[in-house]
């Protein structure tokens, strides 16, 4: 899968925020993971 630096960056940043608020949605991701499953 090619990818752009940028791009990259980006998904970085988008990864780093996502975990950075699991603490506060905890309940609404297990149940998206639950639903995705």
């Amino acid at each position: 899968m090619m990818m752009h630096p940028t791009s990259v960056a980006v998904l970085k940043q988008i990864t780093q925020t996502l975990f950075g608020t699991i603490d506060a949605e905890q309940v609404d991701i297990a149940k998206w993971i639950g639903a995705e499953v």
